[in-house]
C-alpha cells in the first residue's frame, strides 16, 4: 500500500507516461517506504489501535508512530494481564505528542523497572493512507519525506540495473560502483525525521 507518494506522482517524477512499469514503480515505492521507516526507526504511516510494549527503568517511552494523535490506554502490569486495575489513569503520565514521548507522572519519575510490562495502545503517525497529513503532523516534515522518496526513487530507477553491483564493465573500462545506499541528501533529510 502506498501512502507517501502516489504512483502517478512518482511516475511524473520519473517521466513515465504509460502504465507498462506500474508494478515495478509501485514495488520501488513500497520498498522505499519500508526502508525509510527502518532508517528513521519509526513508522510514518498513521494507524489507530497500535500496541507497543516497553521495558521500564527509563524516563521516556518512545512510540514508533508519531506524532501521537491519542493514547487509548496505558497499562503497568508485571503479569501482562492488562486488566482494569493495571490501567494507568491519564493523570499518571504526560505526552509530548509531536515527538512521540510519554513520561511517567510529569517526567519527574522513571517508569517502574520490569520487562515488557508497560503496554501502550495509541493512534499516531505522520501520513494517513489517503496521502493526507495525520493529526498533529508537520506539513514541512511530510514534504521533506516526499522529496526524499522522489530523489531516492529517481536514483534507484535510473540505476536499477547496476544497484547492488560492485563492478561494471563499460566499453572495456571497469568501473567500481557504490553499493545501493541512500543518497547523501536523502540521508540528511531523514536525519531530521529520525527517532533518536
Amino acid at each position: 500500500m502506498l501512502y507517501i507518494l502516489t504512483l502517478d506522482e512518482m511516475k511524473d517524477a520519473l517521466g513515465i507516461k504509460d502504465a507498462d512499469d506500474d508494478a515495478q514503480v509501485t514495488a520501488l515505492l513500497e520498498g522505499l517506504q519500508g526502508r525509510f521507516d527502518q532508517e528513521c526507526n519509526r513508522r510514518f504511516l498513521y494507524g489507530s489501535g497500535i500496541e507497543e510494549l516497553f521495558d521500564g527503568g527509563t524516563q521516556l517511552l518512545l512510540v514508533r508512530a508519531f506524532p501521537i494523535d491519542s493514547v487509548t490506554s496505558l497499562h503497568v502490569d508485571p503479569d501482562r494481564q492488562w486488566t482494569a486495575d493495571t490501567l494507568l489513569n491519564a493523570s499518571g503520565y504526560a505526552c509530548n505528542k509531536a515527538r512521540g514521548r510519554i513520561v511517567y507522572g510529569l517526567g519527574e519519575y522513571y517508569w517502574p523497572i520490569g520487562f515488557q510490562h508497560l503496554r501502550v495502545i495509541y493512534s499516531g503517525g505522520l501520513i494517513k493512507d489517503d496521502f493526507s497529513a495525520a493529526p498533529g503532523a508537520d506539513t514541512g516534515d511530510i514534504e521533506s519525506l516526499r522529496r526524499a522518496v522522489r530523489m531516492q526513487g529517481n536514483f534507484e530507477w535510473r540505476n536499477k540495473q547496476n544497484l547492488g553491483t560492485s563492478n561494471v564493465s563499460v566499453g572495456g573500462v571497469s568501473l567500481a560502483l557504490a553499493k545501493a545506499e541512500l543518497l547523501p541528501e536523502v540521508k540528511a533529510i531523514l536525519n531530521g525525521l529520525r527517532r533518536y
